[in-house]
């Protein structure tokens, strides 16, 4: 006998967005564990490394450490043309500190 009814689950919303399940966390802290007690040692193989080897390896790092760049899509209903000099200032610090916000580079 099923424990759940076919197509539905004990947990009809899922899992939250973005949280880790239990092996997720562990093995990242494991390998920030290890790659932390290395450190050293990494250092002085990466800097042994041929330069395009280098370069290699960080392009295939980055993605991993970098926010993932996203198209920001703006749409009002201002003629901009109407603002003064002080006003388009406010207009543009907000919108930098809405797409930081965004981004999580706060």
């Amino acid at each position: 006998m099923a424990k759940f009814e076919k197509g539905k689950s004990g947990n009809p919303n899922g899992r939250p967005k973005g949280s880790r399940n239990e092996k997720t966390t562990y093995i990242r802290d494991w390998l920030v564990s290890l790659i932390g007690s290395n450190s050293k040692r990494l250092q002085d193989n990466f800097a042994r490394l041929p330069l395009k080897e280098q370069f290699r390896v960080i392009t295939q790092v980055l993605p991993y450490v970098l926010p993932k760049q996203t198209e920001a899509k703006i749409s009002a209903d201002v003629d901009l043309s109407t603002l003064t000099d002080e006003q388009l200032d406010i207009v543009i610090g907000n919108l930098i500190e809405e797409m930081k916000s965004d981004n999580g580079t706060e």
